[in-house]
């Protein structure tokens, strides 16, 4: 593997995990009535036991996970890092309802090994509207919270559900985002690899595709016994990442995979099997390096015709 200076690289990992729980809407209410909007409108009962029950299966003993691999690989050259990308609502519940929770995001983000993303506030499609004002507002609120709750300006840009096309990248360029993330699809990628960073179609905007595939073989498959590459372990998927060619390997994951959609009881946290499966090949992923190591090789030069 070689970059621009024709340095030999070790395929670097990255690891990006998303979160978002929704306002869920009232059965019944009274617009006249006065308040607070949130108790007004919304569940706000339901909303409550939903993010607990997530906060304890799956937010909280995930979080020390990730805070105590990142404290054991201090002292290493290549520390361990990870990426976030976490809507406003997700935020604005977690300091609601789980203070505890909300906290330990606050204590990942100083450790300095934990990157988070900007993407819209609510967790909507306004980037498919013609007026893409709301879509820029909506990234904006984003960023004042992040920058409020971590002391951080995000670099990189996610969009909800990794939607992607020329019009949204050229706006999160001219809002100065160093880089965006989007699906590794076939028919974005013309059989070419996601494991490569690209440019945006008439745009200098480096983009990174999730490895769909890699992905899924944890978010969806991990405790499916009639798939083929069940039982799952943390050495048989190094195996596959090791096997992997390209310059990066995007592992994109719904943040929940871990003991919510896949409970404890399947092995995910058991055996040390997330351990391994995230410390098994120190991650040194651009997007959580601080893009030092962004360089799009001469072969992969194209633009993303979309």
């Amino acid at each position: 593997m070689y970059n621009l200076e024709g340095l030999i690289l070790m395929t670097s990992i990255i690891l990006y995990f998303q979160a978002h729980q929704p306002w869920r809407l009232k059965r019944h209410f009274e617009i006249k009535t006065k308040g607070d909007w949130i108790e007004r409108f919304f569940n706000t009962g339901l909303d409550k036991w939903v993010f607990d029950r997530a906060a304890w299966k799956c937010y909280s003993p995930t979080n020390r996970i990730l805070l105590e691999n990142i404290d054991n690989y201090k002292s290493e050259n290549k520390k361990f890092k990870v990426c976030f990308s976490l809507s406003g609502v997700f935020l604005e519940q977690a300091e609601r309802y789980s203070p505890d929770t909300f906290e330990t995001f606050k204590q990942l983000a100083e450790t300095g090994c934990v990157e988070f993303l900007d993407e819209t506030y609510y967790h909507s499609l306004c980037s498919l509207w013609e007026d893409s004002s709301e879509f820029i507002e909506q990234i904006k609120k984003h960023r004042d919270y992040i920058k409020w709750a971590f002391g951080i300006e995000p670099k990189i840009f996610r969009n909800t559900e990794l939607l992607y096309n020329n019009k949204i990248a050229k706006i999160v360029e001219g809002l100065g985002y160093k880089g965006i993330l989007c699906e590794g699809i076939e028919k974005v990628l013309s059989n070419r690899s996601p494991n490569h960073i690209y440019k945006a179609k008439d745009s200098n905007l480096p983009v990174i595709l999730r490895n769909y595939k890699l992905s899924d073989d944890v978010g969806y498959r991990f405790s499916d016994k009639n798939w083929d590459g069940y039982p799952l372990t943390a050495q048989k998927y190094a195996a596959w990442l090791a096997a992997t060619e390209g310059e990066v390997i995007p592992l994109f994951l719904d943040y929940e995979t871990f003991g919510e959609h896949h409970w404890p009881e399947t092995g995910i946290f058991g055996n040390g099997y997330i351990d391994l499966m995230l410390t098994g090949w120190p991650p040194t992923g651009p997007v959580a390096a601080g893009h030092r190591r962004w360089k799009i090789a001469p072969d992969r030069n194209e633009a993303m015709l979309i």
